[in-house]
């Protein structure tokens, strides 16, 4: 799998989150991992477009996701 599109994967999966109300209104702070990680990926798509490999986004957006996971379950 290309990097982007694991990228665009994490995204997507932090997006769903972030505007679920199941997970707004749950006491689990997979909401707000879901934010960070969404804006993490965000930005590490963005540098991807632009062939630039930025190594602290990108291992933000995969923590903020593991995290979001993790409360998730």
């Amino acid at each position: 799998v290309e990097l982007k599109d694991k990228v665009v994967k994490l995204m997507d999966d932090s997006i769903s989150v972030a505007n679920s109300p199941e997970w707004i209104n749950s006491s689990r702070p997979a909401f707000v991992w879901a934010s960070e990680a969404k804006v993490a990926c965000g930005m590490a798509f963005g540098y991807l477009k632009t062939s630039y490999k930025d190594e602290d986004t990108l291992n933000k957006c995969e923590c903020f996701h593991d995290r979001m996971v993790e409360y998730m379950h």
